[in-house]
């Protein structure tokens, strides 16, 4: 049977970003927990990851200034395709073929820590010029690469190794497409 009349599930390209992050990658860990003196347990999140996080958020925003993108509108909820590269140092010494594969970072996870970087809506405050006064004033603008991660549809996560250490993300941003209504008996 042939399904050559169905339309793209991906619908429409929209538009594509990417970026680079010119650190050594991090991949995403579990939270900790932890008990306090009148013993109950709270969970938190290692300060790196966080620090991490917001240096992926920082790059993002940054090409999308660059790339002149309207950032303060709510994206389109359509579907995002995710490709990301990891490149680690190279080791030091080479005794054998395959010591560069006892990295103990997961691709899985490396792609987990940037996709939650880029979740959800976050708010930035910006030093913006008046088009009247010419003053820089603060504004809040609320950004982030999609809604939700469930958008994400194809995920392509790479390591490799390199001299230079750093993280190449790319996002293929797509129209969803309408499905059509069934017509209303009348």
């Amino acid at each position: 049977m042939s399904w050559h009349w169905l339309p793209d599930p991906k619908g429409t390209f929209s538009h594509r970003i990417q970026f680079l992050v010119p650190e050594l990658p991090m991949s995403h860990k579990r939270a900790k927990a932890a008990k306090t003196k009148a013993g109950f347990l709270y969970t938190y999140t290692k300060s790196s990851m966080l620090e991490y996080q917001a240096r992926v958020r920082n790059a993002f925003y940054a090409e999308c200034v660059r790339q002149s993108r309207v950032i303060d509108h709510p994206w389109d909820n359509g579907p995002v395709v995710f490709s990301m590269i990891a490149y680690f140092p190279k080791a030091r010494t080479t005794w054998f073929e395959g010591k560069d594969c006892e990295d103990p970072n997961d691709c899985d996870n490396l792609a987990k820590m940037v996709q939650d970087a880029l979740n959800g809506r976050r708010s930035v405050k910006l030093m913006t010029p008046d088009p009247l006064t010419g003053r820089k004033s603060k504004q809040m603008v609320q950004f982030g690469a999609w809604i939700d991660d469930k958008q994400v549809i194809s995920l392509h996560s790479t390591k490799d190794y390199h001299d230079e250490t750093c993280s190449l993300i790319t996002m293929d941003f797509w129209h969803r497409n309408e499905r059509p209504r069934k017509r209303q008996p009348r």
